[in-house]
């Protein structure tokens, strides 16, 4: 029987417990990684994941802020202890429509360091665990974006589509820094099968006529993290064609 996908390595997963990261958290354990689960303010449940604890994967479940240093530092001396971390995956965010002339200086202040601060101090710390293991196999940064800042520009919601914009450059700065031994890359998502439902309305702008599903997502990511070793700088939408449309 041949290994898991992702057998020995160790992922540190921001913004798991929420609806996307719960399920990205359990696509990472399920292909053999064992993982550091960073959450802030929901409650972290990993009795999913207790088979995968029981094959030898560990889970450690960490609460912290990570657009503060400490937080960061906490959360990395998690990986460190299982051996140092080979993945990173960036899915932490949070999402404001409001108009532009109505979005307040606290909320830009929470987008920005959520959004944009958290993921950059990640991805800072885990170069540093992944510089040292150079030599030792495979390591991948997976950033999670969106549609709207990464590709298209949305009338409601400016801050947010800059964060996400600015995280995109990040993810191409960094793929020829990093470059040959570390890969960073990212996944676009449109919208997806995931509670509330979209509007009927929402649809309309969706060429292939339907919500992306959580499967697809776990996929495209699985293959950024075990698909070709010289794919770097790249950001794959997955949404529908909805950026194509767009464009």
């Amino acid at each position: 029987m041949s290994a898991p996908p992702l057998a020995g390595r160790v992922a540190l997963l921001t913004g798991a417990s929420g609806a996307l990261g719960r399920h990205l958290a359990e696509t990472i354990v399920k292909a053999g990684a064992s993982i550091v689960a960073c959450h802030w303010r929901s409650p972290l449940d990993t009795q999913s994941w207790s088979k995968a604890l029981l094959h030898g994967q560990r889970v450690i479940g960490v609460q912290a802020d990570l657009s503060r240093s400490d937080g960061v530092d906490r959360a990395f001396d998690e990986a460190l202890q299982l051996g140092g971390c080979d993945l990173l995956i960036n899915s932490a965010s949070i999402l404001n429509r409001d108009p532009f002339e109505k979005t307040s200086r606290q909320a830009m202040d929470a987008l920005v360091a959520i959004n944009l601060i958290s993921p950059m101090a990640c991805c800072q710390a885990a170069l540093a665990q992944m510089r040292a293991k150079e030599g030792q196999g495979r390591c991948d940064i997976v950033n999670l974006l969106d549609v709207g800042g990464a590709f298209i520009p949305w009338k409601r919601g400016a801050a947010y589509c800059a964060t996400r914009a600015a995280l995109a450059m990040l993810t191409r700065c960094l793929a020829l820094e990093c470059a040959p031994h570390i890969r960073v890359n990212a996944i676009a998502p449109g919208i997806l099968d995931l509670p509330p439902a979209p509007p009927m309305a929402a649809l309309e702008n969706i060429p292939m006529g339907r919500p992306g599903t959580v499967a697809e997502l776990e996929a495209a990511l699985l293959f950024l993290l075990t698909g070709p070793a010289s794919m770097t700088g790249q950001i794959l939408a997955v949404d529908g064609g909805r950026s194509a449309r767009r464009r």
